[in-house]
């Protein structure tokens, strides 16, 4: 009995370990069955779908053209090589630091080409940002033709107190600001003071007559005559525009802008009292480059130069052997007077056709130029300054300057808004001085101008 016990014993030991192993078997694959799905939840939980728009969220797309759009380029074209460093060495830098997004180049024209690029770009609506051009005439008819900005409305006190009131009255046309100009030029006479004291002759001369008087001496005694830029389209009938105006203002006035003619008889008899002092001049005045007429009054051949704050630095640089000073061009009779002769020197316009981030880049940087670098002009060309703002740099320009400066509230504007009876006016002077025209034909030559214009 004792060995069946025995037997019986293993037998149940053996079975109960069979039932245990048996009763393991599925417990050791359960929690791998219950950690898998527990598991993949917990990492999505962990970098939920819902997290990428949140990281989109912090850069979003649309900051990347919200940068570019800071990002705004100008071209200022011009004609103007001498002002050219002033632009890219003064200006374009200095506003750099202050607004280095705005990229700014320049485009030098040479001036014989330059408005025929012009018109051409804004008849293609290809115009650059900032135009530069001559004030009055140019800017009202890219108003006209809706091809510019008007300033005014863009200007606060800061901008307009920075200018001076006959620079604002200057640049404004029918109430419109349509052009920004940083610097004034004065046409005066020039003359060597060396030769006047050697003879006797007392500067300022007042009048033609006083003028003619020292043209006389001085040639009696070896010298030459006098001097002015007939050649240029610009500046041949400015002694007819300063007495003009002077004289006969309502009919000036009229046939510039209104329905007047230029061909009436006042304007003819000036013009023939003007042309009675031709003999003062030196001879082939009509055809005479800027240079060449800069060089015959720097080297002494001329005694007397009629110019402006453009030709300063020409003359000075040439190192003539002889003191200069200058006086206002004098009256031609009882009913004119002493004046200089005024202009803003050159003038910038806002293009209208540029998408208006860039116009709005140009505005503000005009408006900076004026505040804060009207200087360099005084300084670097010797012209004068539009404003106060631009006064401090006079003690730095040459001594003309200075002189010229002095005489520029009086000053009689030099140009008019009708430039096509100019330019005909002008050659036709030119034929005047060299004894191929009347003063007749000078007036008939403007009025045919002014009519195919209309």
């Amino acid at each position: 009995m004792n060995e069946e016990y025995k037997r019986f014993s293993v037998l149940l030991i053996l079975s109960l370990l069979v039932v245990l192993l048996i009763s393991c078997v599925p417990v050791a694959p359960a929690p791998p069955a219950a950690e898998e799905p527990a598991q993949a939840p917990a990492e999505m939980a962990e970098e939920p779908a819902a997290e990428e728009p949140e990281e989109m969220a912090e850069e979003p797309a649309v900051e990347e053209p919200e940068e570019m759009a800071e990002e705004v380029a100008i071209e200022m074209w011009h004609f103007a090589a001498n002002k050219d460093p002033v632009y890219n060495e003064e200006w374009i830098p200095a506003y750099a630091e202050v607004e280095p997004n705005v990229k700014i180049t320049t485009n030098l024209i040479p001036k014989d080409a330059y408005n025929q690029t012009v018109a051409a770009a804004l008849i293609g609506g290809e115009a650059p940002a900032l135009i530069h051009g001559l004030p009055l005439g140019e800017p009202l008819e890219f108003w006209n033709n809706a091809q510019i900005v008007d300033l005014g409305p863009h200007m606060d006190d800061e901008w307009r107190s920075a200018l001076y009131p006959s620079s604002i009255d200057y640049l404004t046309i029918d109430d419109k600001v349509l052009s920004m100009s940083f610097a004034t030029n004065n046409v005066q006479v020039f003359y060597n003071k060396d030769r006047f004291e050697e003879l006797g002759i007392e500067a300022p001369i007042e009048t033609m007559a006083d003028m003619r008087a020292a043209v006389e001496l001085l040639r009696e005694n070896g010298y030459g005559g006098a001097l002015y830029w007939a050649q240029a389209n610009d500046h041949a009938p400015t002694l007819f525009f300063n007495w003009g105006q002077q004289m006969y203002p309502d009919e000036f006035e009229a046939a510039d802008r209104g329905d007047g003619r230029w061909d009436i008889p006042e304007f003819v008899d000036l013009m023939e009292e003007i042309n009675s002092y031709s003999d003062i001049w030196m001879d082939g005045i009509a055809s005479l480059s800027l240079d060449e007429s800069v060089n015959l009054f720097a080297s002494g051949e001329a005694s007397i130069y009629i110019i402006g704050n453009w030709a300063i630095n020409a003359i000075v640089n040439s190192e003539p052997e002889f003191e200069i000073d200058t006086f206002p061009v004098p009256a031609l009779n009882d009913q004119t007077e002493p004046a200089a002769l005024g202009s803003m020197a050159g003038t910038w316009m806002v293009s209208s056709q540029v998408p208006e981030a860039e116009q709005q880049a140009a505005i503000d940087f005009l408006r900076w130029v004026t505040l804060n670098q009207q200087g360099g002009l005084v300084r670097a060309i010797g012209l004068c300054p539009a404003g106060e703002a631009g006064e401090e740099a006079l003690s730095d320009a040459k001594y003309l300057a200075q002189t010229l400066c002095d005489n520029q509230a009086t000053a009689t504007p030099r140009d008019i808004f009708d430039r096509a009876a100019r330019d005909e006016m002008a050659g036709a002077i030119q034929g005047m001085l060299n004894g191929q025209a009347t003063a007749e034909e000078v007036m008939a030559a403007a009025q045919e101008a002014k009519e195919r214009a209309q």
